[in-house]
């Protein structure tokens, strides 16, 4: 597991190119890396949810800015009723249900995407209900370099509460990762899920290592790239190829390209092979227990409202 500055520490040592530019150029790469890495599938780290209150009488409703792509929803009414609407593709469709005029009603039966809103037919009647949008992440661009200002002093195991000394923590380190270094951490990174002060942070899951109190250990808090761990030289090998295609160098970006993907972005093969292959092959799976079936998902449109050929509409006087 690399942090962003490690990613681009080691592209300026494997090139030798240590310049501001290229630095710019390598971080630049790296950003539009995970971005195609991450469009290939719907891997499980780029999952999310978000939710939104229900407001009586109104159709539509903000999607978070946390969600790229919508997966699923759900409205949770306050006794716990959940409703599951089906998508509506069909603007057509969408407009034909609307034509309908119904009541409002709480048991929301239709969804559809428009811009960056969601719409619900029928209209909710209450502002009590709870709607949960499940979607892919949308990536932000990595730029943060790693930060070990200060030491850490005290943290417990099984508990979330790390406490440091000399430490400037700010609300930007929220979703980075720490890590407290071997003399007495336990050298794992911790996701951080919340700051309390310039000095007190909480972990998303309790610390595992040794207790550590009234110490002056070393600590790193990183940045990471949304891909998945073990791939995370994807975010080398791309980079590596560009920079020696830009040196005219086109052996060695070839090589490159070949542990990247097997080649196929620059057209030299056919199909995709090399980590990339790898990645997708492995990671696409939820978990390695049995295999549930998902519920069945319908997208509607105006050619559900198609009358099949052969069947009688002829109106008796």
């Amino acid at each position: 597991m690399k942090s962003f500055q490690e990613i681009y520490t080691e592209l300026q040592d494997a090139t030798g190119d240590d310049s501001s530019g290229q630095l710019t150029i390598f971080k630049r790469h790296v950003n539009d890396t995970q971005r195609i890495v991450a469009s290939k599938a719907p891997f499980l780290t780029l999952e999310t949810t978000a939710t939104k209150a229900t407001v009586a009488s109104q159709e539509g409703y903000q999607i978070s800015n946390s969600i790229n792509k919508i997966r699923s929803l759900y409205v949770t009414l306050t006794g716990g009723t959940i409703y599951r609407p089906d998508p509506v593709e069909d603007p057509t469709f969408w407009e034909y249900l609307k034509s309908l005029e119904a009541s409002d009603d709480d048991a929301v039966r239709y969804y559809m995407r428009q811009g960056n809103q969601i719409l619900l037919w029928p209209e909710p009647t209450v502002a009590t209900s709870t709607i949960t949008i499940r979607g892919r992440k949308k990536l932000k661009d990595l730029s943060l370099a790693d930060y070990t200002t200060g030491t850490i002093t005290s943290v417990t195991n099984g508990d979330e509460t790390v406490t440091g000394s000399s430490t400037s923590w700010v609300a930007g380190t929220i979703g980075n990762w720490i890590r407290i270094d071997y003399t007495t951490g336990d050298f794992q990174w911790y996701e951080i899920s919340s700051i309390t002060s310039t000095t007190v942070l909480e972990l998303l899951k309790p610390y595992e290592g040794t207790t550590i109190s009234a110490a002056t250990e070393t600590y790193t808090i990183g940045e990471f790239s949304e891909v998945p761990e073990d791939y995370d030289s994807l975010l080398f090998y791309r980079p590596m190829a560009l920079y020696h295609m830009s040196q005219r160098d086109m052996i060695e970006a070839d090589k490159w390209w070949r542990l990247y993907d097997g080649g196929k972005e620059a057209g030299l093969a056919t199909s995709t092979g090399g980590l990339l292959k790898q990645m997708l092959s492995e990671e696409l799976q939820r978990n390695e227990s049995l295999y549930t079936q998902p519920l069945p998902s319908k997208e509607l449109n105006i050619q559900d409202l198609a009358i099949p050929d052969g069947t009688d509409i002829s109106i008796e006087p």
